[in-house]
């Protein structure tokens, strides 16, 4: 795979900011939906990444960006201070 297409992908560019979103929705959501069978080999593994993003819904995706939203203004409201949000 040719890296600049790589270092320029959208997965990148989301993963270099952290966003809380996209950690609850790959490293939750989606991975448990993932994994939660036996994958066989490679070609299992992307159809069951397929399936499992296509069982994100708009809710789902709103939910998680009202809480992205949220932990934000608490950053702004303490100048970027290190707070636990639970």
């Amino acid at each position: 795979m040719d890296r600049t297409l790589w270092h320029n992908c959208l997965v990148t560019k989301i993963s270099r900011h952290h966003s809380t979103g996209f950690f609850f929705l790959w490293g939750y959501y989606v991975k448990h939906k993932v994994y939660s069978k036996e994958i066989r080999d490679v070609e299992d593994l992307r159809a069951s990444i397929t399936a499992a993003i296509a069982t994100v819904t708009t809710e789902i995706a709103q939910r998680t960006w009202l809480e992205l939203d949220y932990r934000l203004n608490i950053l702004r409201a303490t100048k970027e201070a290190h707070m636990a949000v639970h």
